[in-house]
Order: structure tokens, then C-alpha cells, then sequence
């Protein structure tokens, strides 16, 4: 029998996938499947089918599945038959196939093997390049050449070429192009192997029973480090800074003595890049000394903030913006800790003086978590601006500090300390506006308290 609740149920069921089906073909696969998962808080409702030894691959897995709707040639797949019928493709494969997900370990303690190709837009805090000595199969006799240009809908050439001796003056100049374009990919990949390590990359490899014409990954690595192929010691160089090598003796010359002594002293140079840290990641002594908890508070806070003043209609309800960040930070959803910075968040966007901030009256916008990039007299600046909100009279820079202040000195401190870092924002923020006025403020979360960075008073 059917009663009035399972009534219910099947008519949110079926209103939910009426309200689907119509958005496939006209939405991109990773769209839609992001809705499906909200709305039909399929998370949830797995994890409850499954015994709770088995929560952790669930949710892996069906966040794999969503990542793969990017994955698969770079998510422009915009219909849901044509992605299943890609995914079908995928499973017949050994090894293209995509793998059942693993939970993430307690701290990434981890060992993930992947080839170059599928570590692609992956990085780790360490990284290991193994048989990075071999370098690769020799050629067939007989060594099939197609080129076929992208933009062309058929082949320009099509040969079988056989051993140098059989080769005229045509297949050789191919096969020399087919050369060099092997070899630039080779860099290509290599230079995507190296850019994989976060902190720390290993490479290593056998030495080599025949000696080849192509040089390994191993020795091009060596020679640009060390200076020779193949090195009797292993080498630890540090990033930006230069490998030992024992230094050149000076050239001795008589006009030595008549050098002016200012051309000898070092040029002082400016540093190519200039990051405007973000509050997240300011220091540990910035913190209370006996909040221990200092750095983590911030961004739970931080990101509370943003999913609760999300402008594109997340639920900002506190189920909704705890347990995405409990999941986020791999706490439990209950903890009070959790709970009490979600109360922290609600007395902010409850408090009237910052409904302009929080909830902006058209035609007024509002940006969160805004990146900024810059040239700065030939150096970059870049950072990112919490909470951005522009109006046809002028733009407001607000950035969150999630300090336990308790006296106004050490507010003025802090404003003090953070002008520099504001300064920088207003620049970035100036010449994407440049007739509007930017204001720069700093909203302490603990007090809610909002404060003008120029005159450091309370508005």
C-alpha cells in the first residue's frame, strides 16, 4: 500500500526528474550533474544505503564521477548520452578505463602510481620519476610516418620508411620533422613530470646496459644540474638556488687595480613577484598565542563566509554551509568548535549594519573571493580579495581578520600592520575601475567590527 508520504515522495521524484531532463543537451554535463547531486542530496542517501564501513568509497566514488565529467576530453561533452557513451568507451579500456576512487587518507598519507599522462593537473608533496634512465623502444625495421595536420580533414603524407640506407633525400627530411616533433613532446612531458612535485621530487632510474643515441630523461636532468650525464654521486639541489660547483679562478689582469670600486658592488634587484597574502594564511604569531586553533578558524570562517553570501543560490542554511565545510576540513559535523564559528558567521549577517556587505540591493554587486593580478612597474602582484562590492557610486574592499581582539590598541595594531597589504588591493581594483572610488575596509569577524583602513574608524 501507498500512503500519503510515499504520495509525497513521488511527486518531488518526479518533479526533480522532469525539472533534469529538461536541462540535459542544453547544460554541460558537469552542470547538471552538480545539480542532481545538491538537489537530490545523493551524498546523503548513498552513504545511508551503505554500511558505514563502506561511507568513505562511496563518497569518493561518486566524487570521482563528477570530476571525470571534467576529465573526459576537457568536459565538452554537453549531452548526457554522448558523456555515458564516452564513459562506456572508457571502461573497455585496460588502461585508459577510469579506476574505481580511494578515499583520501588521514593527512595524504598516500602513494598514488600513475602514468605522466593521467598525473596531468595533479600535484603532490612529493613526487618520484622512476626509470626515468630508459629511453624508450627502438624503432621498428620498417617505421610507419603519417602527418596529419589538425586543421586538415586527411593525411599530407603517408610512408613506410625503412633503415637510413634505403632513404632518399624526401624521407629524410620527414622523418628529421618527425624527429623534432617527437622530441618536443618528449619536453613537453617531461616538463609536465617535473611540475607534478609540490616540495620534493626524486628521480631515479638504472644505469643503462647499451648506450643510446637519445639521452634520457635521467641524463638531460643530470647534465643541466650537475653538469655531466651521468653523475657517481647522487645530487640534492634546492629550488631557486644555484647547484655547488667549484668556482671559476678570477682572471688575474693588470687594469684589475683601475676598476672603479662601485662597479663592483651587486645591483640591487626587485623580485618578480609580489604576493598580497590573504588573511588565511597570515602567520601563526598574528593569532592569540593561546588560540591553537588560530590559522584553522580562519578558514572555516573564511569559507563559511563565501558559501553563505554565494550569489549564484546555495542554500545558506547552517546544515547546508556545516556539513560542506565539515566535509571540506574532515571534521565531524557535530562538533561544537564547527558550530560556534557558524554562530560567529550568522551574528554577522544578522547584524544591520552589514546588510549593504552581506546583502547588497541591486543594481549593486557583489564578488567573493575575488583573485587579482597585476604589472606593477615590471613586477607581478597577485592575490585574492575576500569579499568585493561595487556600486555605480564607488567600490568597496573588504577583507576578513578572524582575530580574537580585546582591546582597541591592538585593533589600530592591526590596521596598522595591514595598510601595505590593502594598499595593494585598492591598486588592482583602481584600474578595473578607474572612475570609481575603492574603499578598503577590514571587518574583524569575532566583534564585527568594520573598520576604514585610510582613518582606521569604526563605520
Amino acid at each position: 500500500m501507498i500512503g500519503p508520504g510515499d504520495t509525497i515522495e513521488f511527486n518531488i521524484a518526479n518533479r526533480l526528474l522532469q525539472s533534469w531532463q529538461s536541462l540535459a543537451g542544453h547544460v554541460p554535463i558537469h552542470d547538471l550533474l552538480e545539480r542532481v547531486f545538491h538537489e537530490a542530496n545523493l551524498l546523503a542517501r548513498y552513504e545511508a544505503a551503505f554500511p558505514a564501513t563502506q561511507s568513505a568509497r562511496v563518497r569518493a566514488n561518486l566524487t570521482r564521477f563528477v570530476e571525470l565529467a571534467l576529465e573526459v576530453d576537457a568536459g565538452r561533452y554537453p549531452t548526457l548520452p554522448r558523456f555515458l557513451e564516452r564513459v562506456r568507451q572508457l571502461r573497455k579500456l585496460d588502461r585508459e578505463g577510469p579506476n574505481q576512487a580511494t578515499p583520501t587518507a588521514e593527512g595524504g598519507a598516500r602513494v598514488h602510481l600513475l602514468t605522466i599522462h593521467a598525473a596531468k593537473g595533479l600535484e603532490s608533496p612529493v613526487v618520484f620519476l622512476a626509470d626515468s634512465t630508459n629511453p624508450g623502444n627502438s624503432p621498428p625495421g620498417h617505421q610507419p610516418l603519417v602527418r596529419w595536420p589538425a586543421e586538415t580533414d586527411r593525411p599530407s603524407d603517408f610512408m613506410l620508411l625503412g633503415n637510413t640506407r634505403q632513404r632518399d633525400a624526401v624521407s629524410k627530411q620527414l622523418h628529421e620533422l618527425e624527429r623534432q616533433e617527437e622530441h618536443r613532446e618528449a619536453a613537453n612531458l617531461l616538463y609536465v613530470a617535473l611540475t607534478r612535485a609540490k616540495h620534493m621530487l626524486i628521480v631515479s632510474g638504472c644505469t643503462a646496459t647499451s648506450r643510446s643515441r637519445s639521452r634520457s630523461w635521467y641524463a638531460q636532468i643530470a647534465t643541466a644540474v650537475c653538469g655531466q650525464e651521468a653523475p657517481q654521486e647522487p645530487w640534492i639541489d634546492e629550488f631557486l638556488q644555484a647547484p655547488e660547483r667549484p668556482a671559476a679562478e678570477p682572471l688575474q689582469s693588470p687594469s684589475d687595480a683601475d676598476v672603479d670600486p662601485r662597479l663592483r658592488q651587486p645591483i640591487p634587484t626587485r623580485g618578480l613577484w609580489s604576493e598580497i597574502a590573504p588573511s588565511r594564511a597570515a602567520p601563526q604569531a598574528d593569532m592569540e598565542s593561546d588560540d591553537a586553533l588560530g590559522r584553522l578558524r580562519g578558514v572555516a570562517i573564511h569559507r563559511m563566509l563565501q558559501l553563505a553570501t554565494e550569489a549564484r543560490g546555495y542554500q545558506a542554511s547552517r546544515n547546508a554551509v556545516t556539513q560542506r565545510v565539515a566535509a571540506e576540513m574532515q571534521w565531524a559535523h557535530s562538533d561544537r568548535t564547527l558550530q560556534s564559528w557558524w554562530q560567529e558567521v550568522e551574528r554577522l549577517r544578522a547584524d544591520p549594519k552589514l546588510a549593504w556587505l552581506f546583502e547588497p540591493q541591486a543594481p549593486a554587486k557583489a564578488y567573493n573571493e575575488v583573485p587579482i593580478e597585476y604589472l606593477d612597474r615590471g613586477r607581478t602582484v597577485y592575490g585574492i580579495i575576500d569579499r568585493l562590492v561595487a556600486t555605480d557610486a564607488g567600490v568597496w574592499l573588504v577583507d576578513y581578520k578572524t582575530h580574537r581582539v580585546r582591546c582597541a590598541t591592538q585593533l589600530h595594531d592591526l590596521c596598522d600592520r595591514y595598510r601595505v597589504q590593502l594598499a595593494l588591493y585598492r591598486e588592482g581594483v583602481q584600474r578595473i575601475w578607474p572612475d570609481r572610488p575603492v574603499q578598503t575596509c577590514l571587518l574583524f569577524t569575532h566583534g564585527g567590527q568594520l573598520f576604514e583602513i585610510e582613518q582606521c574608524d569604526p563605520i
